[in-house]
């Protein structure tokens, strides 16, 4: 490593450093946390469930902390298979405080993310450094900071551009590796509609790359297409199975995106304006004043700059409901995932206007480096027109609104000012401006600060989506902190021969769906209810309109309170009465004729002894996905049968249990799960193979390189007496 290469790796650690103590000082201390309900739900619960029950090497088959239980494979937004968390869980208990942390993490890697694009792609250091400060504070990490999975699709995205570009390092040997692994986190962590999103976007961006650049095909499409079946092998353990479970269809398959003109101002103001559609977190579209600004340093012959307006193009047609074939859009493949397709395509298009931004000032750094004449006032009078467009554009927009004039003043004032200093970097104005390179930089300087200022400005005038006291909202939800919570669970002995009662709904104030439920993920007492990703699923669906029903609720909330327990039914959905339910479970009678006797539990895997003087319709109170087998075993004999299990009442798993004395195991295995772990070892197999044709290319390229001082064709070797 070079002099200047441990600077410049050096001055980007500090002001990451720098930036993450100004903004995320208090996630690290633990006094502050994101806005509550989602951040403290199944997001941030469920991965601690999967890295604590499973691994990578052994992963998670059943979650039975509410609704009966779930398949931990259905829940595609519980962090599974996603690497940070599972580092973070090898450190420290995945609490509320440890899942801010890494949170405020991601958001220093996505900046430095735009970093190494923008220095992949040949920008100057201080461009990059201007883009890394400006993304830091986009909008999806402080509007969705209640949303890890859109955080982290932001945090990934610059990453995701960076190794879909020709620039990427493909010629050396983890050049391959590190962007299926790249891609593969990419889609393990983020949210359905940010990856549909970068797909889209990706596409765009690859293409034009392809088309600017013109890299052979063995130094561009050849290698990225390697890493990208690798990252789909090594995804499978997640998506097919989710896909075989609940489809690939949106659960609610309603676009709720909304456009509103006043929405224009949430690029440099506050988005709290009364009025403005959309939920508050999805309506921003917020970048630093300088950022915009910068937009007028941009030279369309950049290669860059035609890469970016291709693949900002695709984002705007796709994403932004003001397109007049936004709602025909749906047809598309993906475009139906997402409740807020505006919101997940406003990721990407927020990063492309940072990378155009940051490409327009290396341009003018490199002009200023090669003596090219910047100086007349009619050299870019599109772009002049544009910064005084945008400034009267933003004040108009302040004043038509109805903004309160201490909230539109200091941005707008910070745009204005902005706008001056690159006017003076571009050379536009009046005069002519004659200014050395040393003065360039510090004028590019003095604006990367302005864009931190106008980010820090904006984060801070709205606080109530990214800053919320964590200990007092955790014991106002949960009775107890997270940490509490966790270290109860490790002391806790389960029962290795019934599964225990389940957290009654006690409270009629609290919803059933509520996230107060959710301490079951850290204390290991399973509840009935809870906040978990399971809409359209025919077992949750069933299950919450039996406890919702006023003529059902106290046989079912009965029959899901009780430890593990079969008990008979007359017909496919009948529900037992409460009293039958309790008399089953303290007696074992349940039943005409019908004894079921806990035999052993571990989670998704419960067998009872069954004796039974007739055949019998079991209703089992976990429940029903598929992927369950049950398996009838006589108790004096070693005859064994396999009984094919249905959905009973209220979303349960059925059985016809036949007359005589039975084992009966219940066992809960994911669908494809063999499939789909043949896929990630194949996965791995691409990638070692990957790594060792680059290592042997490299090798030959390296020989047939002609040595210092070796004869060419063109100069033939002399005889060393002739010469002396």
């Amino acid at each position: 490593m070079t002099g200047a290469r441990a600077r410049e790796i050096a001055l980007v650690v500090a002001v990451l450093l720098v930036l993450e103590l100004m903004m995320f000082w208090h996630y690290f201390t633990g006094n502050v946390v994101p806005a509550p309900d989602d951040f403290i739900g199944s997001y941030n619960n469920e991965p601690l469930a999967w890295w604590r029950d499973g691994s990578l090497l052994s992963p998670a088959q059943w979650m039975p902390y509410s609704w009966g239980g779930f398949p931990a494979a259905i829940s595609i937004q519980n962090g599974s298979w996603y690497l940070p968390i599972g580092i973070a869980a090898a450190i420290t208990p995945y609490s509320i405080h440890a899942a801010a942390v890494l949170q405020a993490l991601h958001v220093a890697f996505g900046a430095l993310g735009v970093y190494v694009l923008g220095r992949r792609w040949g920008l100057a250091r201080m461009a990059a450094m201007f883009g890394l400060v400006t993304y830091f504070f986009a909008a999806s990490f402080y509007t969705n900071a209640l949303h890890p999975d859109i955080v982290r699709g932001a945090a990934w995205a610059p990453w995701v551009l960076a190794v879909l570009s020709p620039t990427w390092a493909w010629r050396r040997w983890w050049g391959i590796p590190v962007a299926a692994v790249v891609l593969w986190q990419a889609l393990a962590g983020s949210y359905p509609g940010v990856i549909v999103a970068a797909a889209y976007c990706g596409i765009g961006w690859v293409v034009t790359a392809q088309i600017v650049r013109r890299p052979r095909f063995r130094e561009f499409l050849l290698p990225l297409g390697v890493a990208g079946v690798a990252a789909l092998l090594l995804s499978a353990p997640k998506y097919l199975t989710a896909i075989g479970l609940r489809g690939t269809g949106s659960p609610t398959g309603v676009d709720e995106s909304i456009f509103d003109w006043r929405m224009i101002g949430t690029t440099i103001f506050p988005y709290d304006l009364v009025g403005l559609p959309n939920d508050p977190s999805m309506r921003a579209f917020f970048l630093p004043a300088a950022c915009w600004a910068a937009l007028a340093l941009v030279r369309w012959r950049e290669p860059l700059v035609r890469v970016c307006a291709v693949a900002g193009g695709v984002v705007l047609a796709l994403g932004m409901p003001f397109m007049p074939w936004y709602g025909a859009l749906e047809r598309l493949p993906g475009l139906d995932l997402s409740r807020f397709r505006m919101a997940d395509f406003r990721v990407y298009l927020l990063l492309i206007v940072v990378i155009a931004g940051m490409a327009g000032i290396s341009g003018a750094l490199a002009r200023d480096r090669s003596g090219e004449k910047r100086t007349t006032r009619w050299a870019h009078p599109w772009a002049t027109a544009a910064l005084a467009g945008m400034t009267a554009l933003a004040l108009a927009v302040a004043v038509r609104a109805n903004y309160q004039v201490p909230r539109w003043v200091e941005p707008w004032t910070l745009l204005v000012a902005s706008a001056a200093v690159v006017a003076l970097i571009g050379g536009f104005g009046l005069a002519r401006w004659h200014v050395d390179r040393g003065d360039l930089r510090r004028w590019v300087a003095v604006l990367t600060v302005m864009g931190a200022v106008s980010g820090v400005f904006w984060a801070y005038a709205i606080t109530a989506s990214w800053r919320t006291e964590r200990a007092p909202l955790e014991t106002a939800v949960w009775g107890d902190t997270s940490e509490e919570l966790i270290e109860d669970g490790a002391q806790l002995e389960i029962s290795s021969t019934q599964r225990p009662a389940r957290v009654p709904l006690d409270d009629l104030a609290v919803s059933p769906v509520a996230v107060n439920w959710n301490s079951s993920f850290y204390d290991r007492q399973d509840a009935v209810g809870g906040y978990v990703n399971l809409k359209s699923q025919p077992a949750f669906e069933a299950a919450l309109a039996a406890i919702n029903d006023p003529e059902l609720a106290d046989d079912a909330v009965a029959l899901f309170e009780a430890p593990g327990l079969g008990i008979a039914v007359d017909a496919d959905d009948e529900l037992p009465a409460a009293s039958d339910v309790e008399q089953c479970a303290e007696t074992g009678t349940c039943g005409d004729g019908l004894v079921v006797l806990p035999e052993a539990y571990d989670v998704g895997d419960l067998s009872y002894r069954v004796s039974a003087e007739s055949d019998a319709s079991v209703l089992f109170n976990e429940a029903y996905y598929p992927g369950w087998s049950v398996e009838a075993c006589g108790a004096a004999t070693d005859e064994c049968r396999t009984v094919e299990p249905r959905m009973g009442a209220a979303g349960l798993i059925l059985a016809d249990v036949p007359a005589g004395d039975w084992i009966i195991d219940l066992e809960y295995s994911t669908p494809g799960q063999s499939s789909a772990s043949a896929a990630f070892v194949a996965g791995l197999f691409v990638l070692a193979a990957s790594s060792g044709v680059v290592v042997i290319a490299g090798r030959a390229r390296r020989e047939r390189r002609p040595r210092a001082g070796a004869p060419t064709a063109e100069q033939p070797r002399r005889d060393p007496v002739t010469t002396a």
